[in-house]
């Protein structure tokens, strides 16, 4: 594992703090490519709990989202009483419950993303003290505003090269 120098600090997420593996679901975010609102939903199934007995574990702290994928008609809850499948009902809040703290971040993954990157950058530039930290945290900030989620990780990669294109023009100078 390599350690960056953290020149940009990375945003804190929001966390509800009901699974102890939501900020895992969170970073995770950092090492997908695609389409963010893909990323989202691949990352949210992949945390979904798959042994009956993990199921169950949790299930009653996510109630509320067990409920509201009921609701959004995610859980499969149709047909007579004898083909309902409580694991699979579950399962379906518990990816609501990953979706939701995913989305709920998705302003700060996308900026921890291109701060990464910056970071990782930053660290090979012999003159980092010549470089104004707070410009270049300034130009993420603006960059970064107007991503959504049915943008793509290539688009983060470019705003983060293009930041990196003008420190290397010094248009950050402390």
């Amino acid at each position: 594992m390599t350690t960056t120098t953290e020149f940009i600090t990375k945003r804190d997420y929001k966390l509800n703090y009901i699974l102890d593996d939501e900020i895992d679901a969170v970073e995770e975010m950092l090492d997908r490519t695609g389409y963010l609102c893909d990323a989202v939903s691949e990352t949210a199934d992949s945390f979904i709990p798959i042994y009956t007995s993990d199921v169950w574990d949790n299930a009653s702290k996510i109630s509320e989202y067990i409920e509201e994928a009921i609701s959004d008609g995610i859980a499969p809850v149709h047909g007579n009483s004898s083909d309902i499948d409580l694991i699979r009902i579950f399962q379906s809040g518990y990816y609501v419950y990953y979706q939701s703290v995913i989305y709920d971040n998705l302003d700060e993954i996308v900026f921890n993303y291109v701060a990464e990157k910056i970071n990782e950058y930053l660290g090979t530039v012999d003159n980092v003290d010549s470089i104004d930290i707070d410009g270049v945290n300034d130009a993420i900030e603006n960059a970064v505003a107007n991503i959504d989620n049915n943008d793509d990780y290539d688009a983060l990669d470019d705003i983060a090269n293009g930041i990196i294109e003008n420190i290397d023009n010094e248009e950050y100078p402390s």
